[in-house]
Parts: C-alpha cells; structure tokens; sequence
C-alpha cells in the first residue's frame, strides 16, 4: 500500500494525480496549536473540557472532510453501495465520503502519503478534533464565548443540519455556501460526523492533560461533529460507535 498513492500524485498528469496533489496540499489544512502562531489570540494550544485543562502539540489539520473522488483513489469500487433507500443521493464527486467505517478511515489514512517525513496522515484524536472545532470558543458553539447565547439561525451560517430522513444529503466538502469556523476549517457541525482516533471513554480524571489519545483499547471509537439530520448542530456532540459500524452520515478528516 506504502508509495502507491505517491505513485499516483508523482505519475503522468491526469485528473487522478490533480486529485491527489491537491489532497495533499498543505495550503489545505491549518496549523493548530503552534506556539509561534496565535490565531486571534486563542490558538494556545490549551483548552479546557469540563475542569480540566487540556494540552495539545502542534499538529495539521485539513480544512474539509474527505471527499468522493479523494477516497475513490483508495478504493474505486467504493460508490456509497449500501445506500440502496436513497441512491445517488451521496454519490456526487464532491459530497464527502460515507459509509465508511472506522477500519476504511485508519487505512485510507495509512494510504495517503505527504511525502515529508516529517508529515504522516492519521485520524485526529479526540481533543485534536475538539479544539479545532472550538477554533477559540469557550462556550457551547464555534462562534459562542462563555456566557454569550448562539441562535439556531446563526447556527445555520456555518452548519448543515435538521435535514428529513427522506428528503436530506449531505452538501459538498467544498463551495457548499456555509461559512468555516474562526480557524477557517469547514463543517466541524453536521453536514457528516467524522471519526476520531480514540476509543470511546473517559479521559482520565488529572487536572492537567496533555495530548490525551484515550485508553489502550474499547468496544467504540469516537465520532464527533454531528451530522446533517441532527436537530441541531453543534460541537459538543460526541457519540462512540463499534468501529465496524458504516452509515451515509459517518465520514472522516485527517492530520498531519
């Protein structure tokens, strides 16, 4: 698997290797938690989870969720196959990635390759993928300090959520109309919620964390971020499903 996708962005130009190229550049993701770079004053690095404080390295994060054609470079038989109520309707090149479950996520990721050394591609951890979400806020929503209120409609500024079962899907990774977070990362709330590397647990009970990945091993994996059929959208939803589990709402993003 190693080389095959830089095989793929390093071979004859076409509309595989512009794929490619562009899921790897680096103008597409956000550096988050770098001491040399505070975004608004926020980006510290820190934040806080209830009572505790946690600490986090620096670390990339890309600005959209993985979509259709970024994931049919790792698998071109995978069409969104099990979405047989509603056919077609996720199957648009650029809708993110469904179905996929926790395993597809860790090997996609394992797929991908930068082409640094220094740069490997994995699922964020929870705390990774929380912080980047807050991108500074303190309260219950992106763009809520502590004590401050968020309506519905502002919601729906920058979240796609409170779709029909019937009727609902799930708008593009990009040009979806939607405003990004403080940080500039796109849907951190519904439109599809996104696997995280942790299984599903409770941190340990220490004031101070710093990088926490969640315990050794569980029955869950952590899904965060919510999805476009939540009745409302925000970053505090956290869910663990077993990581065999696919849904047309479950999707993934990616660090470096």
């Amino acid at each position: 698997m190693r080389g095959q996708f830089l095989a793929i962005a390093n071979g004859p130009d076409g509309k595989e290797k512009e794929i490619a190229r562009d899921l790897i550049d680096l103008n597409n993701f956000v550096v988050l938690a770098d001491p040399q770079d505070k975004r608004d004053g926020f980006d510290t690095g820190s934040f806080k989870r209830g009572k505790q404080k946690v600490h986090l390295s620096r670390y990339l994060l890309c600005k959209y969720a993985v979509s259709n054609q970024q994931y049919w470079l790792f698998d071109n038989n995978f069409v969104g196959v099990e979405s047989k109520e509603r056919p077609g309707d996720f199957n648009s090149s650029l809708q993110p990635a469904v179905f996929v479950d926790w395993y597809d996520a860790y090997w996609y990721c394992e797929f991908v390759e930068i082409g640094l050394k220094e740069l490997k591609v994995v699922l964020p951890t929870e705390a990774q993928w929380e912080y980047a979400a807050r991108s500074g806020s303190t309260g219950d929503y992106f763009r809520n300090r502590e004590g401050q209120d968020v309506t519905e409609q502002e919601l729906a500024d920058y979240a796609h959520f409170g779709q029909d079962w019937d009727e609902g899907r799930t708008l593009l990774v990009k040009g979806h109309g939607k405003a990004p977070n403080a940080w500039g990362l796109e849907m951190m709330a519904g439109n599809v919620a996104e696997w995280c590397w942790d299984w599903d647990e409770e941190y340990p009970k220490d004031s101070v964390l710093s990088d926490p990945v969640g315990p050794k091993e569980g029955s869950d994996r952590v899904l965060r971020g919510g999805c476009c059929r939540d009745e409302a959208a925000n970053w505090g939803w956290v869910d663990g499903e077993a990581p065999s589990v696919r849904y047309d709402v479950i999707g993934l993003d990616r660090k470096s």
